[in-house]
This record gives structure tokens, sequence and C-alpha cells, in this order.
């Protein structure tokens, strides 16, 4: 065996040859899958030597050998002592870089302790080295066992020559395959991130999303690639963000934003990093947090703040007034029986007690909210307690001319509840409903249903109206104490109703659009065993 490296002239390829070699370069760069570039070198290679058995062998990072693609080599022929023989061929040109080529190795003494040599009557043989730059990735191997001096120099140049385009395919594979692993990997990260993200281009195209953004606006993949940001009602609200990134290249850290999704209010927090592509190309990327429920909470902390300063206001200034009021209404009660019926003074004493006791219904109203609901519990049925508030309600509605549906679930499990408190809150929806319904004709339907996607199991009564609805703001505002948009009322009544439903440890929901009804929801937890 004899390495290369004398100073005869290297041969040049002929024509046929160099036409083979650059339809080769063509048909190994027209692939980046390294194992389809392996194939189709070791294809080539075989037809252009005519060697008998064949291998390309790569280095692992470790530096072991990794015997990629054989022909007409087996496993257990690679085991075998003869390519033992091989190893040591590969491991010499791996190490000096050049390529190695025998004639005849059964022939040549250094091979004659190997009986595997003699054995398998291994004529000629070809190795040379996968370079790229400086660096050695690999080895082509072929030899034949039947013929000796099948391999020249001329073929050891061409075979050479088809290592390094093969070499240059492989690397680009490589590479082409680690970016498509490492792409897939940023893209399994941003799937797994709980936050939204999206990566918009100068030219206000979207060009990356991952699910949870998607799922947040509830788009599609499709809808949203490669269209303009600008497109979307939907995005309206990030619109100041990305034009500050963009066009002034201003990033922002947790700025909230609030936008509608159908009758639902919705809170984002946006933060933006810009990217540079090129020195004149950046790319914007949004991270949004959905933190409705942080905002909620905090609306609901700051309410219940509130409301425990009211319910201190209130109870003093009840205790305030009563003391008086009931003075006032005694004297106005010995007015009235002294004076006479017919004349001005004893109307308007009446009227003075009227507006007394009107007065005193008020202050009682306050004073039972802030002290709250003084409850007995009992297994109830919720069917009954709607029908109960229907038969009060009945004869009111008529006059109105508002007609009533009912659709009650029969045998549902009871709850446990205050039967009384729960007909006073029905009563109190009841009518506020039929104040939300300003012209003849609309309706109310009741509805009670079993709410099976809850766990445990709960009841609930839904009473929907046909009525004037609610804008957003005042829809957030309901359950306020002493918020009304009546020209008479108290603003209490929603509010004792949601206090009820709370005792009860049931949910109240509400969804109304402007000219489109209101639909109030409530759920109670079923009774799961009787209690003594």
């Amino acid at each position: 065996m004899t390495p290369s490296t004398n100073n005869t002239p290297t041969p040049v390829p002929d024509l046929e040859s160099f036409q083979a070699l650059v339809n080769i370069a063509g048909l190994l760069n027209s692939v980046l899958v390294l194992d389809e570039v392996l194939k189709r070198t070791m294809d080539v290679v075989i037809q252009l030597t005519g060697a008998e058995r064949g291998a390309v062998i790569l280095v692992s990072p470790q530096g072991e050998l990794d015997m990629k693609v054989l022909r007409n080599l087996s496993q257990s022929d690679i085991d075998e002592a003869d390519f033992l023989f091989s190893r040591n061929i590969l491991q010499q040109v791996i190490q000096s870089g050049k390529p190695a080529l025998s004639v005849n190795a059964c022939g040549e003494s250094q091979y004659q302790a190997f009986e595997s040599v003699l054995c398998l009557k291994l004529r000629s043989l070809m190795c040379v080295p996968l370079r790229v730059k400086e660096r050695v990735i690999g080895v082509i191997y072929v030899d034949n066992r039947l013929k000796e001096g099948v391999f020249q120099k001329k073929d050891l140049t061409l075979l050479q020559t088809c290592a390094n385009q093969a070499a240059i395919a492989i690397e680009n594979a490589r590479l082409y395959e680690e970016v498509s692993h490492t792409k897939q990997f940023l893209h399994d990260i941003l799937e797994e991130m709980t936050s939204a993200v999206v990566t918009i281009n100068e030219d206000g195209l979207i060009t990356s999303c991952n699910a949870v953004f998607k799922s947040i606006f509830n788009l599609t993949h499709q809808d949203l690639i490669q269209q303009p940001i600008e497109a979307f009602e939907t995005f309206v609200p990030l619109l100041p963000i990305v034009q500050k990134g963009l066009e002034q290249h201003k990033t922002v850290s947790g700025e909230d934003i609030r936008f509608r999704q159908g009758s639902e209010t919705r809170y984002l927090q946006v933060s933006s990093s810009l990217m540079t592509e090129t020195k004149h190309r950046h790319t914007l990327l949004l991270t949004i947090n959905d933190v409705t429920q942080q905002r909620q909470l905090e609306v609901t902390l700051a309410r219940t703040d509130r409301l425990t300063a009211i319910g201190q206001m209130v109870a003093s200034i009840a205790h305030e007034i009563r003391n008086p009021l009931s003075s006032i209404r005694g004297f106005c009660d010995i007015l009235i029986r002294k004076i006479d019926p017919e004349t001005k003074e004893y109307r308007f004493i009446k009227l003075i007690s009227e507006e007394t006791n009107r007065l005193n219904a008020l202050t009682n109203e306050w004073v039972e909210y802030v002290r709250g609901n003084d409850l007995r519990f009992k297994p109830t049925n919720l069917n009954e307690a709607v029908r109960q508030a229907i038969r009060l309600m009945e004869h009111e509605l008529l006059s109105h001319r508002i007609r009533l549906n009912k659709d009650l679930t029969p045998d549902l499990p009871p709850v446990y509840a205050d039967k009384n408190k729960l007909v006073q809150a029905l009563l109190d929806l009841l009518i506020n409903s039929q104040h939300a319904i300003d012209n003849p004709g609309g309706t109310i339907t009741l509805r009670t249903f079993m709410m099976n996607d809850q766990t445990p199991p709960r009841v609930a009564i839904a009473i929907t109206d046909t009525g004037c609805g609610m804008t957003p703001d005042v829809l957030d505002r309901i359950f306020d104490p002493f918020f009304t948009t009546k020209k008479e009322g108290t603003g209490l009544g929603l509010a004792i109703v949601n206090s009820i439903i709370k005792d009860h440890l049931g949910k109240i929901e509400v969804k109304s659009q402007p000219e489109h009804g209101t639909t109030f929801t409530i759920s109670l937890p079923i009774m799961l065993h009787e209690t003594g």
C-alpha cells in the first residue's frame, strides 16, 4: 500500500470524467438531507471507480468512526478482521489527511500477517479524506477482492475530487440539519411558553407567532402569517406599541392595554424588543401576557376596600337618621289623628308621614346591606323558588304586557339555601329585567339547568330579557352599591343580590350588549348530603 505522496504529476481527469464530476456536484448540491447526500455520494463513487465494495465513514465529535453508508458490505463484514485491516488505513488517512492507494494488498509484505487479507484475497483499495477547510470530517473507502491494479492514480485523483465535492455537500447538509434542529428547538420553546409571542417586520407584516398568541386573539396561523397587523381590528390596541417600535425604534416594558372580545373585557400586559436582522432591517418582538384575572382581582380588592368604607359610612348615617325619623313619624301620627282629613294641612302631614316611611324603608335597606344577610339554610328546590318569584311578579309583568317564558328542568338536585333570600334575589333580577324592557311586547325567560361541566356539578338559573342591554362601562359597575342608571333607585338592588348569592357560595355572571338584552346566570353548588 502506498500513500499518494510522490512527486509524480497529478493525473488530469479526461473530458468524460470531468463531465461526470460536474454532474456529481450538481447532484450532491441539490439535496440538503444528510442521509440522502451520503447515499448519492456512495452511488457515484461505485459508478465512477468500478469498485466491488465501498463505504462512507464520518468522524464523530468524539473522534470515533461512524459507518454511515455501505455498499456490498454487511455489518458482520465490518466486525470481521478484513475490515480491521481497513480500519488501520482509515485512521492513517484521517490523521494524515492524505489519500491512500493499494494496487495489490495481498501481494504486499506488510499485510501478509493479516490472515483475513489472504483469505478474502483483498486486491485493490483506495481511501480518501473528506476534508472541510483544514478539518477531516470522514473518509470514502473502496476496495476490490478480485483483481489487482483495478485502481490507478487517476482513479485516486477522481475519487479525491469527488470526495471534495461530497465533503462540501455533507457539511452543508450538516449545517442545514443543525439550523433545522435549532429552528425546531426555538419553535418548541415558543410553543411551550405561557406568554404570547409575535414578531413583526419593518413592513408591518406578522412573520411568526406562537399558539398562546393565536389563542388570546382567537385566530389561526393561516390567518396571521405575512398579513399586515393593521388589517386586524382586534390588534388596534397593539398598534401604538408596534408603531413606536418600528418607526421610533423605542421599546416598552410591561405596558397594560385593554380590549373588548365580544362581551368580554381582556387586559394584556405587553413588552416589546427590537431585534436587528441587518444594519437597516429590524424585527419587532412582542411578548404579551393575559393579566385579565389579575386585574379583575385587583378591581375586586379595591371594590371590597371601597365597600367596607361605604358600609361604615352608611351604618353611621343610618344610625343618625333613624332617631329623628322615629320622632318625625310619631308626631305625624299624632297630628293625623287630630287634624280634619278634609284640610290641606292634613294632606301635608300625610305626605310627610309617607315620605318618612319611605326614608325609613331606604334606611333599613342600607342597614340590611351593611350588616349582611341573616340566613336560615335548609334543603331547597331551586324550581320551587323560581315558581314563587314568578307568582309574585306575574301580575306586574302582565300589566306591562311583558311575556314571561319558563323552561325549568325537572328533578334538579336540591341546594342548601335560604329559600326566602333566593326568592328575594330572583325578584330583584325580575324587577331589573322589567325596568330594562321599555316597550310592550318584550320577553323575560327563566331557565333552570344542570352545569355538569363543573366540579362538583352545580345547578343554575338563567334570566334573560329582551331589554335595552348595558354598555361595557355600566356592566363593570352594576354590582357596586349606590350605582344606578335609573332616575329613581338606590343602587342597592343588584348589590344585595350579589351579596345573597355569594353567601350561598354561588356565582353570578352577566352577559349584555346594548339593544340586545341581558342574561343573568346564577349557579349554586348542589347539596351532596343531608346536613343535620
